[in-house]
């Protein structure tokens, strides 16, 4: 299954599965994240392919490789969906820590995104784990309500108001790396 399969099944997952209403307002909007980016996690091979090499990237960019999302206290599960699945979409392997238990809707799409993905591709860091990611290419996300910082480096402002979305561009290439970085 694609990337871009997964991604839209993770989205109808999330409106026809969750628990009150709730968690539907928020499932919803979260599904539209998964949705805008499955749009573009496998474009066709003949865009934005690189020099010799036959996989083809969202934008030109290849995958960061393992990124650890790591979540402020007070970011919301929407603004940590939408960053899960731009990272997912850019083709990284994603680990997510939260700075506490996990509300509903952020356990249901984890139990998602566990059905969907390998736990090479995916996971939550918890005590169970040993809080720990590995792999070379390691790049540290924190990611605040209003923020995120690509390994200590301010790079892209959130959207300031509820409804708007974060540039879909500006994501997956604050998730990749231009061809030559």
């Amino acid at each position: 299954m694609t990337t871009a399969a997964i991604l839209r099944r993770v989205s109808t997952s999330l409106v026809t599965n969750p628990d009150g209403a709730g968690v539907l307002a928020g499932a919803v909007l979260m599904a539209a994240h998964f949705e805008r980016f499955a749009e573009v996690a496998d474009p066709p091979p003949e865009f934005h392919r690189p020099r010799g090499n036959d996989v083809a990237y969202p934008l030109g960019n290849v995958p960061l490789g393992n990124v650890l999302l790591v979540c402020a206290p007070g970011c919301d599960s929407v603004t940590v969906g939408e960053n899960l699945a731009a990272a997912l979409a850019a083709g990284n392997r994603v680990a997510v820590s939260l700075p506490g238990v996990p509300d509903q809707l952020m356990r249901l799409l984890f139990e998602l995104l566990y059905g969907c993905f390998a736990m090479e591709r995916f996971c939550v860091l918890t005590e169970a784990c040993g809080w720990t990611i590995s792999g070379a290419d390691l790049s540290i996300v924190v990611l605040t309500p209003s923020r995120a910082y690509l390994n200590e480096r301010p790079w892209i402002t959130q959207a300031q108001s509820p409804g708007l979305l974060t540039s879909s561009t500006d994501l997956l290439r604050f998730y990749g790396a231009a061809q030559g970085d």
